[in-house]
């Protein structure tokens, strides 16, 4: 989007560091090379948190 959020669909997986929501895609596997730029530890793949389900 232009003003640099993620769009998110409802059975989207996301990758977040904090609150924010980094990157977004119904596969979980697609997030992974994305998720490995990260090597601090503090960016986590989850179901999309406005969903019905949310993995922590």
């Amino acid at each position: 989007m232009a003003d640099g959020s993620v769009e998110v669909g409802v059975n989207d997986w996301v990758l977040m560091k904090g609150d924010e929501v980094i990157a977004s895609n119904s596969d979980p596997n697609n997030l992974m090379d994305e998720y490995k730029k990260y090597d601090d530890g503090e960016v986590v793949i989850t179901k999309n948190p406005s969903g019905q389900y949310l993995y922590y």
